[in-house]
């Protein structure tokens, strides 16, 4: 399960489990939004609409995937949503609840529901930010929103009990996505985090050998420390 995965990031995630052999269902925000998907041919894949950040719908989409394919093995949390620029004393209430609600609500509803359902394996891999770990001006809500995420991540991997569940993060840096490639400099973006090398940790995190990786929140910052 891919949630965000229409996304520039998420599409990739989903294409490339399918080419691992994996069957994977993909949330949006409705299901219109497979419009969207940039991950080639939409016949490999299921697709789901639910706003993650609403505890009954998170639930209801979860369930109704979990009883569709009898399981489900691997849930990757590419959803979330993205401002700056605003420093701490002109930040709204109604701006740090939106990103706290898209980033750290909707993590904790996808792991809370995955975490029912895993039995003998699983992996849950949510998507963070280098901003998180590397905090910068202007940043605050997406930086601790994100953080969270990480903290998440490692909290649930200590209190899951099954050897065969785990629970990481993974945190990039700036991501070489269209909307980005539109502002970077062709120097700045050749040194970006490509959507395809943040898939590739995700495949590795799947594996058997992956599985010795738990509790992690896993540094991709690229060219950019």
């Amino acid at each position: 399960m891919v949630a965000g995965g229409t996304g520039a990031v998420g599409s990739v995630i989903a294409t490339m489990l399918a080419g691992a052999g994996a069957s994977v269902s993909i949330i949006g925000r409705t299901t219109g939004s497979q419009k969207k998907f940039a991950g080639g041919d939409r016949s490999r894949f299921r697709f789901y609409g639910a706003d993650l950040t609403d505890e009954s719908e998170t639930m209801s989409v979860m369930k109704r995937i979990h009883e569709e394919y009898s399981r489900i093995d691997i849930v990757v949390n590419a959803s979330g949503g993205y401002w700056g620029g605003k420093d701490i004393k002109d930040t709204t209430l109604a701006q740090w609840d939106s990103l706290m609600r898209m980033n750290l609500t909707a993590a904790f509803l996808i792991t809370k529901e995955a975490l029912s359902v895993m039995k003998g394996y699983g992996r849950i891999i949510h998507i963070s930010a280098m901003t998180a770990l590397e905090p910068q001006p202007g940043k605050a809500a997406y930086a601790i929103s994100k953080s969270g995420v990480g903290l998440l991540a490692v909290l649930a991997s200590k209190e899951e009990k099954d050897p065969g569940v785990t629970v990481n993060a993974i945190a990039p840096g700036i991501v070489k996505t269209p909307s980005n490639m539109s502002w970077g400099s062709p120097s700045e973006i050749e040194n970006w985090v490509t959507p395809e090398q943040i898939g590739a940790q995700v495949l590795f995190l799947c594996s058997s050998e992956g599985g010795a990786i738990n509790g992690s929140v896993i540094r991709m910052p690229g060219g950019i420390a």
